[in-house]
């Protein structure tokens, strides 16, 4: 709370001492007495609107989001083994349970996730696609994985894309003179 000081005397040329100066109450608003009562039914429109059974579902929902977020947040590491030695590799679980993936082959050093996923978003039960890169470099090793949920799909992707390819192949083949 701030204190306006007065001096008793009139002014003079010194100022009158801190101790002997006078403080002058501050003025608080005043406000209509007709803001009053609807102050109050606004508090009681708010006290019968949350009732403590909707409070404690509102804490037990946030509570259990926590715990889920928390629990998506926390990457399961799933366990590996080649060539006679075992690892955790925490990159598996980015991937859908229970999905069908296709192997893709020579790819381009301009090809990335983004490009990979156009490639095979026009199927209905595509999920994901990732690039394989170096973990030392970041540079592509050349191949990459698309993730579907339906199988008929991911057999469907095969075959239009190794058709797309082979027709480029051949493309290729008859504009080069043997």
């Amino acid at each position: 709370m701030a204190f306006e000081f007065t001096y008793s005397n009139p002014p003079s040329y010194f100022p009158t001492p801190f101790h002997l100066q006078q403080p002058i109450p501050p003025t608080l608003p005043v406000y209509p007495s007709v803001y009053l009562p609807q102050a109050q039914q606004l508090f009681q429109k708010d006290a019968q609107t949350i009732t403590p059974e909707a409070l404690k579902s509102v804490k037990a929902a946030l509570a259990s989001s926590e715990i889920e977020h928390k629990s998506e947040t926390k990457k399961k590491a799933i366990p590996r083994k080649a060539a006679g030695q075992t690892w955790e590799d925490p990159t598996l679980a980015d991937w859908p349970e229970n999905d069908y993936r296709l192997f893709c082959g020579d790819l381009g050093n301009e090809v990335n996730d983004d490009v990979l996923s156009k490639a095979f978003s026009r199927f209905p039960s595509f999920n994901m696609a990732r690039v394989v890169r170096d973990k030392r470099t970041g540079k592509t090793k050349g191949y990459g994985f698309v993730s579907f949920a339906n199988p008929t799909d991911l057999a469907s992707a095969l075959k239009e894309m190794n058709a797309t390819r082979s027709e480029e192949g051949e493309a290729a083949k008859e504009e080069c003179p043997s």
